[in-house]
């Protein structure tokens, strides 16, 4: 491997290019980014290094994995749990650390990506945790129906989902495959408006519904949730959507589900389409 580079954004550790993609890992100051694309627009994963990393707050390098964690108390059955997207493998290392009970499956494409999952942000497949490589669409239509408990989509890049995983088509297949109550989970960019606003639209169309969403403080993530269920809803307030996960241990790692919960973005009176609250970090308040 050459050596390493300085930049301007920190120390280059690992650049190349996959059959898939340019990727790129950073080290900057006490934080590892990983990057697909030469932009270095958005980490896919960040995380801390070093003697500090503990105890640091998670919100600020990984905000997207605690709101997801959530969906963990919008149903009783969430023992199989599909992950789409592995990234630098954050997710998988809080099921492997701290939620052992529950099943996780995570498929990615690119065998590249789980090479430097593994050497560079240590995560490995094993115990309650496995790792499928190959394509998440085709995965998901050859499981059977009704076989998972939760389907989380993690696998956008650039700001955009791959194609595949915005289609009508991708989101009724992703419901069939879920069990009775069952819930799926899309992180999504919103700063990628119209985008963003078809996949919500869609996702409506494809759960008779309206998704359930958690916007990040920190970052540009949305979270849209979603219930297989013609009879129960998802909560479309913070009183609502506290009262289901204080029924679920509030602790999972660093993470405080109920200081998650109160992310939840209402969907706007006037339109199908939920417009984020914008966060204002000089004032300290949304508006």
């Amino acid at each position: 491997m050459p050596p390493r580079k300085k930049t301007r954004g920190g120390r280059v550790v690992f650049e190349g290019d996959s059959a898939h993609q340019h990727i790129i890992v950073v080290d900057s100051d006490d934080m590892r980014h990983l990057y697909f694309g030469s932009s270095r627009m958005g980490s896919q994963t960040s995380v801390f290094i070093g003697d500090e990393a503990a105890g640091r707050d998670e919100d600020l390098v990984a905000e997207y994995s605690g709101m997801m964690l959530v969906g963990l108390a919008l149903t009783p059955k969430n023992r199989e749990i599909l992950l789409i997207g592995l990234g630098g493998g954050y997710t998988p290392l809080i099921f492997q650390k701290h939620l052992p009970d529950h099943h996780l499956t995570v498929v990615e494409l690119d065998p590249m990506v789980a090479e430097i999952a593994g050497k560079y942000f240590g995560f490995a497949p094993g115990g309650n945790v496995d790792l499928v490589l190959g394509e998440g669409g085709e995965f998901v239509e050859g499981c059977r129906d009704g076989s998972w408990d939760q389907i989380w989509v993690d696998a956008y890049s650039h700001s955009r989902q791959p194609k595949q995983f915005t289609t009508l088509k991708f989101l009724n297949l992703m419901r069939r495959k879920l069990s009775e109550g069952g819930v799926a989970a899309q992180n999504l960019d919103r700063q990628g408006h119209r985008h963003y606003d078809n996949q919500i639209i869609k996702t409506r169309k494809a759960f008779g519904a309206p998704p359930m969403i958690l916007g990040a403080f920190h970052y540009h993530n949305n979270i849209l949730f979603s219930l297989n269920s013609e009879t129960r809803r998802l909560p479309e307030d913070e009183a609502g959507l506290l009262k289901l996960v204080r029924s679920y241990p509030d602790r999972v790692g660093p993470w405080s589900l109920s200081q998650q919960a109160k992310k939840i973005i209402p969907l706007s009176s006037s339109s199908e389409v939920a417009r984020p609250w914008v966060s204002s970090f000089a004032s300290g308040t949304r508006h």
